[in-house]
């Protein structure tokens, strides 16, 4: 029974290790044989055309085994990855051989030139002539839609006031294009672009003049045409709360001049009357 505990666990074991040494998905070691012979590159032997296009995928390593079977030193010239390394003089029947790796990212799609410098000419980058070589690296397919996050506008909302909308809308190359649908109280539909605004995407409803609910989806798009899409999303427009006058003020202040002036009469004749009057009178 310990022995098939101790087989069992091992498979156990076995398969957990499984996915540490699987690489990464799209992503792969790349093997290329170059040969110098004639004062030309080959891919595999000297029978085949010069000057080969060796083609990966960007984000591949790529592991060059590369030999000389000419009777004169060449270099191995790869200036797009900063590789210039020598190859000494060899023969077809005794070639010299070096190997050079290289790791590539997605930022490299493209075509990149290498080649010998000794016996090549031409202008830097990707213009030499004579012993040269390429190697295309192209972009795995994009099939990852951006990602919105959008948190619906506080309201209340009424009739006059903007609806301000932001969004957070990332992807995994680029976002190319971030718009809004939207439907206002009238039923009218507007489709315009977001704009770029302090690391978010920005636009403003239009205020409306009735009420009602603003209906909106969003919509954003990468270089590839992954198209993500948020909402639908609904504002209720609110009738104006109704405005209080100013108090007017202006009959409250005459009124309150007119009885001071009237006490300020009284005052007077009361102290009149009630003044001591001269002899004789």
């Amino acid at each position: 029974m310990a022995h098939r505990s101790s087989i069992a666990l091992v498979l156990v074991l076995t398969v957990l290790a499984v996915p540490l040494f699987v690489p990464p998905a799209g992503a792969a070691d790349v093997s290329f044989h170059l040969v110098a012979s004639g004062f030309e590159w080959h891919r595999n032997n000297p029978t085949t055309p010069a000057g080969p296009t060796l083609v990966a995928n960007a984000g591949d390593r790529l592991l060059f085994e590369i030999e000389n079977q000419d009777g004169v030193a060449h270099t191995f010239t790869f200036p797009h990855f900063a590789v210039d390394v020598s190859l000494p003089a060899g023969s077809a029947s005794n070639p010299t051989v070096i190997f050079v790796n290289v790791t590539t990212a997605a930022a490299d799609v493209g075509t990149w030139q290498f080649w010998c410098t000794p016996h090549s000419s031409g202008s830097d980058p990707e213009n030499h002539t004579g012993m040269i070589g390429w190697v295309e690296l192209q972009g795995l397919a994009d099939t990852t839609p951006p990602t919105i996050l959008h948190t619906e506008p506080g309201g209340p909302f009424e009739v006059g006031d903007p609806i301000p909308l932001t969004a957070n809308v990332t992807d995994n190359i680029a976002v190319t294009s971030v718009r809004v649908n939207y439907t206002n109280v009238a039923g009218q539909v507007s489709n315009v672009s977001m704009v770029p605004q302090a690391g978010e995407y920005a636009f403003t409803i239009p205020a409306q003049t009735a009420t009602g609910t603003v209906s909106y989806r969003l919509y954003a798009e990468d270089a590839a045409g992954n198209v993500a899409v948020s909402g639908p999303f609904e504002i209720t427009v609110n009738a104006a709360a109704p405005q209080t006058p100013a108090a007017d003020y202006t009959i409250w202040i005459v009124m309150a001049i007119v009885v001071l002036a009237a006490l300020l009469v009284g005052v007077l004749l009361w102290r009149r009357r009630k003044a001591p009057k001269a002899p004789g009178t």
